[in-house]
């Protein structure tokens, strides 16, 4: 075990692993400088997520160049796409919205990781999410999103009723349906 943490590392987990144990508290998760499950003979690390790459001379892994080729055939701008990588290196691939684990190799998952433009039809700031938010969310602000939501969770709890918002970017039709 100590084999690969630092001093501090290894005593914060060494306790952690004890209250656990002990006191049944929940372990905090924090970084470990030199963790590689399984090293690569020549240091080839994805860019994406760390882990080996796959073939000499790639970038990323297979599953993170899957998500790379994405955003590109999207043709997000450079500024949103740097954005995608560097939400992924701190938080993984979890929900921007929700924080829940994401699939990555089924595209039919309600978890699917899809791209949500943060403010509807504004390329500059991309965010990922599953698909089943992404539809519910579709055009609205995060500030919006979450409104709704709150105001859906108060109905279902306690039958009060939604409170309208003009909303910032709504652009669909009414249709009469017969």
């Amino acid at each position: 075990m100590k084999s690969v943490l630092l001093k501090k590392e290894f005593r914060y987990y060494v306790l952690a692993l004890d209250d656990n144990r002990r006191k049944h508290l929940k372990i905090k998760k924090r970084p470990v400088v030199h963790w590689r499950l399984y090293p690569s003979t020549d240091n080839r690390v994805c860019a994406g997520c760390g882990r080996a790459t796959a073939l000499k001379g790639r970038e990323y892994c297979a599953r993170c160049a899957r998500l790379n080729f994405r955003m590109k055939l999207a043709r997000f701008p450079p500024e949103a796409i740097k954005g995608v990588w560097d939400y992924l290196h701190k938080y993984g691939f979890v929900c921007y919205y929700t924080g829940m684990p994401l699939d990555l190799d089924n595209p039919k998952s309600p978890w699917y990781l899809v791209f949500d433009h943060w403010m509807p039809r504004d390329p500059r700031k991309i965010v990922i999410t599953s698909a089943l938010v992404n539809q519910m969310k579709s055009d609205l602000t995060e500030d919006e999103f979450w409104y709704f939501i709150h105001q859906l969770a108060n109905y279902f709890r306690y039958g009060t009723p939604v409170r309208k918002r003009k909303l910032k970017f709504w652009r669909r039709p009414y249709r009469l349906q017969i």
